[in-house]
C-alpha cells in the first residue's frame, strides 16, 4: 500500500517539477536573449588630450587611430565655415557631406531623445531612437529605400546612431523595409545649428 501511494505521488509530483524546471529555463534563455538585444552603447570614461578613449582598452594607440584625427576640443572653437569641413571619426561624414546629401534629398533620422527632437532638429528629420525603430518603422515605408539615409545623434562617440543603424540591419529585412546607404554624420545637431543650416522645432504629427 505504501509503495502503490509512494508511486502515486511521485506520477503527480515529477510532472510539476518537469514543468517548473522548463519554465526556468525558458526564463533564462529570454533573460540571455534580451540581454543580447539590448543596445549595448560605448562607455567611454576617460580622456586623454582632446579625444575620448576606453580606459577598457589597453591599447591607447590604435584607440587613436579609430579616432583618426577627430578632435572634440576644437569643435566648440570652429567657425561654422570650419564645421563643414572638421574631422569626424573614420567611417562617418562630415558636415558638409551631410548638407550635400540633405540639399539632394536624403532621408535623416534624429536618434536623440524625443525631448532633444522637439527643441530642435534637421528640418525635416524623422525622429528614430533605437528603443523606437520596431513601434515606428512603419514611418520610414513613405521613403525609397535606395535613397541615402543620415543617421545623427550629438555627434562625437555618442553611439545612438549606430545603435539606430544596428537596429535597421537587424530588424529591416524582416518588415521588408532595406535601406543600401546609410551613413552616419560625425558631428551631432548643435554643430549642424551652429552652422546656421536649416533647423525645425516640435514633434512632427504632434508626437511625444
Amino acid at each position: 500500500m505504501t509503495t502503490k501511494r509512494y508511486a502515486t505521488r511521485r506520477g503527480v509530483i515529477v510532472p510539476h517539477l518537469v514543468r517548473a524546471m522548463a519554465i526556468v529555463g525558458l526564463a533564462g534563455l529570454i533573460g540571455v536573449g534580451h540581454s543580447m538585444m539590448r543596445d549595448k552603447p560605448i562607455r567611454l570614461v576617460a580622456q586623454h588630450g582632446t579625444n575620448y578613449l576606453d580606459q577598457r582598452d589597453d591599447n591607447i594607440a590604435a584607440q587613436r587611430d579609430r579616432l583618426g584625427d577627430y578632435d572634440a576640443g576644437a569643435i566648440p572653437g570652429m567657425t561654422p565655415e570650419q564645421l563643414l569641413d572638421a574631422p569626424v571619426i573614420p567611417g562617418m561624414i562630415t558636415l558638409g557631406e551631410a548638407h550635400e546629401l540633405f540639399e539632394q534629398g536624403a532621408l535623416f533620422l534624429d536618434a536623440r531623445s524625443d525631448s532633444a527632437f522637439a527643441e530642435g532638429h534637421i528640418e525635416g528629420a524623422v525622429w528614430m531612437p533605437a528603443s523606437e525603430v520596431l513601434m515606428r518603422a512603419e514611418e520610414l515605408f513613405a521613403f525609397d529605400p535606395g535613397m541615402p539615409v543620415v543617421i545623427y545623434c550629438t555627434g562625437g562617440t555618442c553611439d545612438a546612431s549606430h545603435n539606430v543603424q544596428r537596429r535597421l540591419e537587424q530588424y529591416g529585412p524582416d518588415l521588408g523595409l532595406v535601406f543600401t546607404d546609410i551613413r552616419i554624420l560625425g558631428l551631432g545637431y548643435e554643430e549642424w545649428k551652429r552652422a546656421g543650416l536649416p533647423t525645425s522645432e516640435g514633434m512632427v504629427g504632434g508626437d511625444g
